[in-house]
């Protein structure tokens, strides 16, 4: 197989209902302002290339009502996103998930740019500490987060499409 740059597909985790909203009226952004802020990137809509963690995360919070909404969407519009991306997790990623995990706010610390950036790229933090001694990244998990109405747009432009865990 070789590169192609074709679509990405994304998997979201969640309940049954949310994912039906989801596929008929797209992410609507306006549902996150002080919801969930103690994410690893933030409040956002999160998504990973692993299906098998998305069917994980969702059982794990939903159990009878949990699906998978499947997102299929065009690189080209995503290159277009302010995109912060972590390889892997490095001292600066923990310091971001530090601050967003201890309630620093619903911002990315951009003192001189608007405070979110529209997608969040990286690692997924399974444990971690207050000092950033003891801190490990959750093996072959990834999470893609998006954050602004920007970032919705792309979401809105994209296949959708669900199904029970």
């Amino acid at each position: 197989m070789y590169w192609t740059n074709g679509p990405i597909t994304l998997y979201h985790g969640t309940r049954r209902d949310f994912a039906t909203d989801i596929v008929d009226n797209g992410v609507r952004f306006d549902a996150f302002p002080g919801k969930r802020i103690h994410l690893d990137f933030g409040p956002g809509f999160y998504t990973t290339e692993n299906i098998e963690q998305a069917a994980a995360w969702a059982d794990m919070r939903h159990r009878q009502q949990a699906a998978i909404v499947t997102l299929v969407m065009d690189r080209e519009r995503l290159t277009k996103l302010d995109c912060l991306a972590f390889g892997n997790a490095t001292s600066s990623f923990w310091n971001l998930v530090r601050h967003h995990r201890l309630g620093g706010g619903a911002d990315h610390l951009r003192p001189t740019q608007p405070p979110l950036y529209d997608m969040v790229v990286g690692p997924v933090a399974w444990r971690w500490d207050r000092d950033l001694r003891r801190c490990a990244a959750e093996e072959g998990y990834d999470q893609i987060s998006f954050h602004t109405e920007a970032a919705g747009r792309v979401l809105r432009a994209s296949t959708r499409t669900w199904e029970p865990v």
